[in-house]
């Protein structure tokens, strides 16, 4: 019988760690979730910075300024050594939190805002957009979170907002430049109301129009009225007038998708499908929906439903581990020291992290679409994807795991959860690198 503690430690965290903290029930893991999210340091500036370093390094070396190689280079590296700052930091955090739930939410939520990295300057700015516009709002309001997270540069640039002009607008005139509905479609259809909502290809050109004027800059998001198409715009059958100061009808807007029926239930749906499987039950959708338009858009109110449902413990593992997930749990089992990612050099992040993470089928922070990764098991279950991990595991059962006891790493990978036919497969194993990759390539580790 597998118990409350690894049930939730596998669907609601990143697995156990020998030393980590267990809950056993709804209550314990919303205790878990810090008060005021999860903030991190960080410095747009220096961001900003290294991206003009690196345009301007380019500019010179087309021109052929004398020295230009030799900055392309520096900016290049700087610029290398601050992405993978941010990503041993994604890794790190997962492995320290207590429970995990915090930092799978942080995930959830990163993939409800997909914007993947394509270029140099999105790269940047994508930790950025996760650290100050996600994270901080996990246990406050939708509509805090998609304010901070719709005005962020790296969603502006992901989406191509910059080069939306009002058509009529004086800047729009000037230049023959016309509307991008990128951002306004993606935000109807993937980050508020969901693809079934009943709203329509006028509801996406007036809400595009509505956008217009928001863009990015050294500041952060930047704001042109120039570019702002003229006149009333009606969305889902509400009037905005875009003639009021700077973002404040883009500000209205947003709150009132935020606060949507149709974005409660989508937000509610994917939480549900997220950690408990396909298909949502329709009357806890339904209940979780009602107390998040209850509480103002509170995220908690969410949580606290799908929680205490009876559904939430069911013991079956209907979910696979995504890569990252999957990675990292590796790592809380084995009791890795988070302190010692930071002393890897890039091209070992490269190969013990990035590579394989790619290999697998989940490069970090690079989905092919704006829906973020596929939920369904059987799209991470596949014979490429298994064979990636089970290279992986060698690997890391080799570097980390040797001289240990694969039944000691089996109990606190695994724990309760274990199958007699596992137990006894890892204690017949040939030797200690086999016992461990067994786990790792069992079926009750990629399940969750």
């Amino acid at each position: 019988m597998v118990s409350a503690a690894t049930l939730a430690a596998f669907r609601y965290g990143y697995g156990p760690r020998p030393d980590g903290a267990k809950v056993r029930d709804a209550a314990g893991l919303l205790a878990s979730l810090p008060d005021a999210g999860l903030p991190f340091t960080d410095d747009w500036d220096t961001r900003y910075a290294i991206f003009e370093m690196i345009r301007q390094a380019r500019r010179d070396r087309d021109r052929g300024v004398d020295g230009s190689m030799q900055r392309s280079r520096s900016a290049n590296r700087a610029f290398a050594q601050y992405l993978r700052r941010d990503q041993r930091r994604a890794v790190q955090a997962a492995m320290e939190s207590p429970t995990g739930f915090d930092q799978r939410l942080l995930a959830f939520w990163i993939d409800h805002f997909t914007a993947a990295q394509t270029f140099p300057r999105l790269s940047l700015a994508l930790p950025h957009m996760h650290a100050t516009a996600i994270g901080p709002h996990i246990t406050g309001r939708f509509k805090d979170m998609l304010r901070a997270v719709i005005t962020h540069p790296a969603m502006v640039m992901y989406l191509d907002q910059g080069r939306s002009f009002g058509p009529n607008s004086p800047a729009g005139l000037e230049r023959g430049r016309g509307l991008n509905e990128n951002l306004a479609r993606e935000l109807l259809e993937l980050h508020t109301l969901g693809v079934d909502a009943g709203y329509t290809q006028t509801d996406v050109r007036e809400l595009a129009e509505l956008l217009t004027g928001l863009a990015h800059g050294p500041d952060g998001y930047a704001f042109y009225r120039g570019r702002v198409e003229p006149g009333p715009e009606t969305v889902m059958g509400r009037t905005y007038h875009s003639d009021r100061p700077g973002i404040e009808p883009i500000a209205q807007v947003l709150d009132d998708l935020a606060a949507h029926p149709e974005t409660a239930q989508h937000l509610a749906r994917k939480l549900v499908v997220h950690f408990l499987g396909a298909p949502a039950p329709r009357d806890l959708v339904a209940d979780m929906a009602d107390a998040y338009l209850a509480a103002d858009t509170r995220l908690t109110a969410l949580y606290d439903v799908m929680l205490h449902d009876p559904r939430a413990w069911h013991p079956q593992a209907v979910k696979a581990r995504t890569p990252f997930e999957f990675v990292v749990a590796a790592l809380r089992a084995a009791g890795t020291d988070p302190a010692q990612l930071s002393g890897l050099r890039p091209r070992e992040v490269n190969r013990d992290f990035l590579q394989p993470l790619a290999q697998m089928g989940q490069p970090l922070w690079r989905p092919q679409g704006p829906d973020g990764w596929p939920e369904a098991p059987e799209a991470w279950i596949t014979p490429v994807g298994l064979s990636a991990r089970l290279r992986w595991s060698d690997g890391f059962a080799k570097r980390m795991l040797g001289g240990s006891d694969p039944r000691d790493f089996l109990d606190t990978a695994v724990g309760d959860a274990a199958s007699p036919t596992l137990r006894f497969a890892v204690a017949g194993a040939e030797d200690r690198i086999e016992g461990h990759v067994i786990v790792l390539a069992s079926p009750e580790f990629n399940r969750r």
